[in-house]
């Protein structure tokens, strides 16, 4: 029987037609798996960013940047007098020979030094009000504490600068210290950064085979009677020769009222304020430490490696991890003030109080204006001052990297800052970053420290 020859286009349109069928039937699953449902994502209620306690917080490279508010400028020759810059400026030979060629060429402006000469040791307003009064200025711009400020501000002697530092695009970390009752008095020649980090010797630790503090911390457990019940439970473990605490009262009493959601000195009136319950719970977590004996105050010393805590930043840390001392950091225990989120997972969203930690940096500079005489406005624009006094300190750079750095919400770094903390271990870089991103508040001045000691002698003893 002869074979039927199956046409070209009829095999063609077969192949077409179980092609489509394979289309819709062949690729189907036979059990579909339906869409999983979204899982409610939980609220976060931390005041600040999750930080992971055993990753450290990426810290990118900043991008070189250029400041455009602060050009060059031609301020036709004028003199600017200041008084009070870091280092040895008192005098027109105090500073390398080219420093003026920097102000002259960029500004077209002369910088000159007066030492205020014959002034008490505290008496910066006293001078200005006196030069004021007589028609004279002394100096323009001059670096000030914050209660020299405060009160030159009332005696009006120094210009309110409000205005021209906020349009000015000055990094709000270098003015934070120029507030005073909601106007601003004064920007700072360095960003008002985070002050004091409890730093521990690790292998005392370990040869008594004690928890870690940073672990502890990262656990929750870094209370005020969490940290009395640890030194209390190690101070008669330590080997013979050993101490405790290298920290004096007044460095440990500024950082703990600060973790306990308070402040030492009223943040304006620069008032003691030892009335206020952060304050008097921290002197009663240092009467039981005293009590304890825990306090050494370099006998024994840390850096000989014979206690067990000292205080210090992280480059003191580096500086001692330098001399062969094995060291970890943790900020200092929090209060009753710090409430704790019940479900405490990470660092960054584990306490929900006012953690906050001392700065450094929070001298400022200041515009002097006479009565009705001269006035630091008449030679030159805030902007204009604020650009001399970064250009001649050499922190232009800093400046711009702190800028970048507050655009993208990373915490300011100071000049001269060394960042290279590869010696702490991953936990530990991680803590420090999280300490860096809290609220830095002023420290005492010099004559604030004085009243603070007074205080505590009358308190503790």
């Amino acid at each position: 029987m002869p074979t039927k020859k199956i046409s070209s286009s009829f095999l063609l349109s077969s192949v077409i037609f179980f092609f489509f069928l394979f289309l819709l039937y062949g690729c189907k699953p036979k059990n579909p798996v339906p869409a999983p449902e979204t899982a409610p994502v939980p609220t976060i209620t931390a005041a600040a960013p999750a930080v992971s306690p055993t990753l450290p917080a990426p810290t990118p490279t900043p991008a070189p940047a250029v400041f455009p508010n602060y050009p060059a400028a031609d301020l036709q020759g004028v003199t600017i007098v200041t008084h009070g810059l870091p280092g040895p400026l008192f005098s027109e030979n105090d500073r390398p020979e080219g420093y003026k060629d920097v102000i002259l060429d960029k500004f077209n402006a002369h910088l000159s030094f007066n030492a205020l000469e014959g002034r008490a040791p505290d008496g910066i307003p006293a001078a200005v009000t006196a030069s004021a009064a007589a028609g004279t200025q002394m100096a323009d711009i001059i670096l000030v504490s914050r209660a020299d400020m405060a009160q030159m501000a009332k005696e009006g002697t120094i210009e309110d600068i409000t205005d021209g530092i906020l349009a000015s695009g000055l990094p709000e970390t270098y003015y934070q210290s120029g507030w005073l009752e909601s106007r601003l008095y004064g920007f700072s020649p360095e960003p008002l950064s985070a002050g004091g980090l409890l730093i521990y010797n690790i292998d005392i630790l370990n040869d008594i085979g004690a928890e870690l503090p940073g672990d502890l911390f990262d656990r929750g457990q870094w209370s005020f009677i969490d940290f009395y019940n640890y030194c209390a439970a190690l101070i008669d473990e330590l080997p013979e020769g050993a101490g405790l605490l290298d920290v004096s009262v007044t460095d440990f009493l500024n950082n703990a009222v600060y973790a306990n959601g308070g402040y030492v000195f009223h943040p304006e009136t620069g008032q003691l304020l030892k009335d206020a319950p952060s304050f008097s719970q921290t002197v009663s977590l240092i009467n039981r430490l005293t009590d304890l004996g825990v306090f050494t105050e370099n006998s024994p010393g840390f850096s000989e490696g014979t206690a067990v805590f000292t205080h210090g930043s992280p480059e003191d840390a580096k500086a001692f991890f330098e001399m062969g001392i094995n060291v970890g950091v943790t900020p200092y225990p929090w209060g009753p003030n710090i409430r704790i989120n019940p479900e405490y997972t990470a660092i960054g969203d584990m306490l929900l109080g006012r953690y906050r930690t001392p700065a450094s940096g929070a001298n400022v500079f200041v515009l002097t204006r006479g009565a009705e005489g001269p006035t630091a406005l008449a030679k030159a624009g805030v902007a204009d001052y604020v650009n001399i006094m970064f250009s001649y300190l050499g922190n232009m750079s800093s400046l711009d990297s702190n800028a970048w750095r507050e655009r993208t919400g990373l915490p300011p770094i100071r000049p001269g800052v060394r960042t290279d903390l590869s010696f702490l271990t991953v936990a530990d870089r991680a803590r420090l970053e999280w300490w860096r991103s809290k609220p830095a508040v002023f420290v005492p001045q010099e004559r604030a420290e004085t009243e603070l000691r007074e205080a505590l002698d009358e308190l503790l003893n």
